[in-house]
């Protein structure tokens, strides 16, 4: 399982965070966004995620209880 959080601007998916770091952002409000000059409306690929290699039979990710397992940051 792969996990990123985002954070756009309202009403546009221009980003201005992600989770983990060191994802391409694209919105204005960025004071460095990696896509800058004009390429803010070009497709662009989110390269960094947390993951996990399995949960385990049965597991339930909304469950409480630790499972052992490792998030590993890629």
């Amino acid at each position: 399982m792969q996990l990123i959080a985002l954070a756009s601007d309202e009403g546009a998916m221009r980003l201005w965070a992600t989770m983990p770091d060191g994802n391409p952002l694209n919105s204005p409000r960025v004071a460095n966004p990696l896509l800058a000059d004009g390429a803010a409306n070009r497709p662009f690929t989110l390269t960094r995620a947390f993951s996990w290699a399995s949960f385990g039979a049965g597991a339930c990710p909304s469950e409480t209880r630790v499972l052992g397992q490792t998030c590993v940051y890629n």
